[in-house]
C-alpha cells in the first residue's frame, strides 16, 4: 500500500511540476473532505461529475456519515464540474488526502487538482478502523479536457445542466 501512495504522490508531484511553467491556475474549491465516504474498493479513484441527479447521489453517500449532515453545496453544471478523489478503503488509521492548496495547475487542458495521499510509515502504529478518505472539488470547466488526481486522469464529459 505504501508504494501505491508513493507512486500516486509522486505522480501528481510531477504533475504539478510541469504545470509550474504551463498554463497557469484554476480555483478548486473544497466542497467536502471527509475520513469515511462510503468506498468499498481499496483502489483509488477520482469521479468527475457533471450533472445535478449524480452530485445528488454522490453527496448521498460520501456525507453519509457526518451529523449533522451537511447541505448540498449548489453547483451551476453548466460551467463547473464536481471532482470527487476518493483514497480507498482502508483497514487501519493513519491514511488521507490532504489539500496542498487551494489552486489546481493547468497545463494544455489538463488540471492537476491539489491533492496528495498519506498513508503510515511501515512498522507504525495504527489504530483499527475502517476508513475511505476523500475529498471534493468544484472547478470552473471552461477550457478543461482532463482532470488529474493521485496519478488517474479522467477525461471530462459534457456537461448536461445548463
Amino acid at each position: 500500500m505504501r508504494a501505491l501512495a508513493t507512486i500516486a504522490v509522486l505522480a501528481l508531484g510531477c504533475t504539478a511540476c510541469a504545470g509550474l511553467a504551463g498554463d497557469g491556475r484554476v480555483e478548486a474549491e473544497l466542497l467536502h473532505r471527509s475520513a469515511f465516504c462510503g468506498r468499498d474498493d481499496p483502489r483509488p479513484a477520482l469521479t468527475l461529475i457533471t450533472d445535478q441527479a449524480a452530485f445528488a447521489a454522490t453527496w448521498q453517500r460520501i456525507s453519509g456519515t457526518a451529523l449533522p449532515r451537511p447541505a448540498m453545496p449548489q453547483v451551476n453544471f453548466g460551467r463547473r464540474l464536481v471532482a470527487v478523489v476518493e483514497l480507498g478503503s482502508r483497514r487501519h488509521g493513519g491514511s488521507s488526502l490532504e489539500a496542498t492548496g487551494s489552486d489546481a495547475v493547468v497545463r494544455r487542458g489538463t488540471v492537476a487538482l491539489p491533492v496528495a495521499a498519506r498513508e503510515p510509515e511501515p512498522g507504525m502504529l495504527t489504530t483499527t478502523v475502517l476508513s475511505a478518505p476523500c475529498m471534493a472539488f468544484a472547478l470552473d470547466r471552461d477550457g478543461i479536457d482532463v482532470v488529474s488526481a493521485l496519478g488517474i486522469p479522467a477525461a471530462v464529459p459534457p456537461a448536461h445542466d445548463r
